[in-house]
């Protein structure tokens, strides 16, 4: 086995490792491992809170396969189309997905559409699914985030060694990775980590969100237009910070994205409450495991 690296100027660690297997070198980056280990966890906890809520675990585990597979290739699209002018003289390079490229608004658009038909389809509670997929966007997005720590993408402007050691307090781990090239020269630089802010902000969201669906204040069907409040907010001001975003013209594309999905998250909750008023609190939704049908109750 052998370790790769980004070839942006600093080895420190290693964004993969490589092995021969019958005569092929395969390579391995630790972006995907991030991401694989997210869509794990998210399909896990996403399974767990559906049966809370009654819905046939089967069902759900079915749908999250075909889900994530649609997300990827969402959030794939999305990035693609947004940087054509790379990508059009070399078309097998979209199929370079463990090299990044993968963009969240993207999976999470695809993903929402296909809520919409899977839920259609199965005959199961597409309120009730919204609320469950919720909480595993955000831990999807956590793990998703230090793969592109591992890449050395998605951060911020120059920063100081001071700034990173003694304003922010990070490990040595992280400081060290965070030096590296820009690419446009030979120079080492440090970079603000804004992977990591934005990891950070989406653990809250996601702690906050599994300990309030507890309480009588959610009510069935809030958790997805909070998400998109949480996460849009942290993502705008994160993005302001950042140097590879995507632009429509002069404006950064997902700063636009995220204020237009704060204003349907709010809409959605606003909304809730004048047509939907007969929804009970989230929690007392819930059911014993025996109880679990396949058929919607909303």
């Amino acid at each position: 086995m052998y370790w790769t690296y980004n070839g942006k100027g600093n080895d420190y660690l290693a964004n993969g490792f490589g092995f021969n297997l019958f005569g092929f070198n395969l390579e391995i980056k630790f972006y995907a491992i991030c991401i694989l280990i997210g869509i794990m966890v998210a399909v896990y906890v996403g399974i767990r809170e559906a049966k809370k809520l009654g819905v046939n675990p089967d069902i759900v585990f079915n749908g999250a396969i075909i889900g994530v597979v649609v997300s990827i290739i969402g959030a794939r699209l999305y990035y693609v189309i947004f940087e054509w002018d790379y990508y059009k003289n070399d078309l097998l390079s979209i199929f370079k997905i463990n090299e990044g490229g993968l963009a969240i608004h993207g999976g999470i658009i695809a993903a929402l559409i296909f809520v919409y038909f899977y839920t259609k389809y199965t005959k199961i509670s597409l309120i009730k699914t919204m609320d469950y997929v919720a909480p595993s966007f955000l831990i999807g997005q956590i793990f998703g985030r230090w793969g592109n720590f591992f890449n050395q993408e998605a951060h911020g402007g120059k920063v100081s060694v001071n700034f990173l050691k003694n304003t922010l307090h990070l490990p040595d781990f992280i400081v060290n990775n965070m030096y590296f090239s820009d690419g446009l020269s030979s120079d080492l630089y440090y970079w603000h980590p804004t992977f990591l802010y934005e990891s950070l902000w989406n653990l809250a969201g996601l702690i906050a969100m599994l300990i309030v669906r507890r309480k009588k204040v959610l009510k069935l069907g809030d958790l997805m237009p909070i998400y998109l409040i949480w996460y849009s907010i942290g993502r705008f001001f994160i993005e302001g910070m950042r140097t590879d975003s995507l632009m429509i013209g002069s404006l950064k594309q997902n700063q636009v994205i995220s204020i237009i999905l704060i204003i349907v998250g709010v809409a959605l909750l606003i909304l809730k409450r004048i047509f939907m008023k007969d929804l009970d609190y989230y929690v007392n939704y819930f059911v014993e495991e025996e109880n679990i049908d396949e058929e919607p109750s909303v």
